[in-house]
């Protein structure tokens, strides 16, 4: 950031020249995009639904819908032919049940999930502003207005059952927005997050765009979103990143053993010893161990087969299994990482300019640098699961 903000040209900055990163989540985000593009004297575009670059919306919905704080905006620095996609969206909480609130918001335009905003707006936009088609770093985040909308839904609910006469204390307790997120909302927030991470990797299975998951920051003490259940929600993201990473690389390195295993078996060295591939005979031979006697009609050569045959059987089905938890064709602790800006600024609340939203000083120009650090490292091709500072 230092180096763009007093430098009209650098030949450390040359791995910005040309790029896209695309940002996917909520005012946050939007306001990084404007402060950045204030600090680096770029331009600021707002993305209109009548604007060339615009997506078309989904079939059936009239053009427009949206206003300044939630359509899409582009910072574009001129002098690297550099930009910063911004998109909103509205968190995972269905958007179509009764009574919803966010039917009725000034925010609101389709589509309302962030799949099929992924899809119908942010991919298209940043291909038809980009560069390439595919951005060179991709960053996500959810969390507030999921907290938020559950908040309303909570209320819609205990007025509901207050005008029926038939609110309970318990019902109060649990539906207060200062109580701890259940078991029950984690898990299906963890789905819905899983499943979009995959979505994004299965979209894009190369090596562009590297995959940000930007961590919550803590808010001002707040009933919309409270710190404890942000807190919850950041852990959960956090833990679902490591473990998609953590998994990936443990089943390609489970194929690959598979595959030597194979290659071992199949060669003529491999039918030394226990006959065909030495560790699958030995599997078979303490498998026979612990089987009933077999019948006398029974050959040796049959009862080698059919062993062969369910080794084999369990084998492919296993494989099946390994190579579900494979995504992408990149390993993906090569690609995927999580931005802790959100933990780094932690104790700067008093530079806030509401409860939830901090100001350009320090937060933004912090996050600049976390972002510019992850295009740094994906444009090199540094691969991220080794040690780092």
């Amino acid at each position: 950031m230092n180096l763009l903000h007093a430098h009209h040209q650098h030949p450390d900055l040359e791995f910005v020249r040309g790029r896209t990163v695309l940002l996917m989540g909520d005012s946050v985000d939007r306001d990084h995009n404007e402060h950045i593009c204030g600090f680096l004297e770029g331009e600021f575009r707002f993305i209109d639904w009548d604007h060339p670059a615009s997506p078309a919306p989904p079939p059936g919905v009239k053009p427009g819908g949206g206003n300044t704080q939630s359509r899409p905006y582009e910072c574009y620095i001129a002098r690297y032919e550099f930009r910063i996609v911004s998109v909103f969206h509205f968190g995972f909480r269905p958007a179509h049940q009764e009574g919803e609130w966010l039917l009725q918001s000034p925010h609101f335009y389709e589509p309302s999930t962030p799949e099929d905003r992924f899809d119908l707006v942010a991919r298209p936009l940043a291909a038809a502003l980009g560069a390439h088609p595919v951005p060179d770093l991709f960053s996500f985040t959810s969390g507030f207005w999921d907290l938020m909308r559950q908040v309303f839904a909570d209320d819609l609910e205990l007025k509901l059952l207050a005008d029926a006469g038939a609110a309970s204390e318990a019902d109060a307790a649990r539906l207060d927005a200062w109580a701890e997120l259940t078991e029950e909302r984690l898990e299906w927030y963890a789905r819905h997050f899983e499943r979009f991470m995959r979505k994004v990797v299965d979209t894009w299975p190369g090596d562009k765009p590297r995959v940000l998951w930007r961590g919550l920051h803590r808010p001002k003490p707040f009933r919309n979103a409270p710190a404890h259940r942000v807190q919850a929600v950041d852990q959960l993201g956090r833990s679902i990143v490591e473990r998609l990473i953590r998994d990936d690389r443990a089943a390609r390195a489970e194929l690959v053993a598979m595959d030597d295993e194979a290659a071992v078996s199949s060669s003529p060295a491999g039918h030394a010893g226990f006959g065909v591939g030495r560790l699958g005979d030995a599997r078979s031979w303490f498998d026979k161990r612990r089987q009933p006697k077999a019948k006398e009609e029974e050959s040796p050569e049959a009862l080698r087969a059919a062993e062969q045959a369910r080794i084999q059987g369990a084998q492919e089905h296993r494989r099946i299994n390994l190579e579900a938890r494979v995504l992408g064709k990149v390993p993906l602790g090569e690609r995927m990482a999580i931005n802790p800006w959100g933990s780094l600024i932690a104790g700067q609340e008093r530079h806030f300019r509401d409860d939830v939203h901090p100001n350009g000083f320090p937060s933004s120009w912090l996050y600049g640098n976390t972002l510019l650090h992850q295009l740094k490292l994906a444009v090199e091709g540094t691969d991220l699961s080794g040690p780092r500072v």
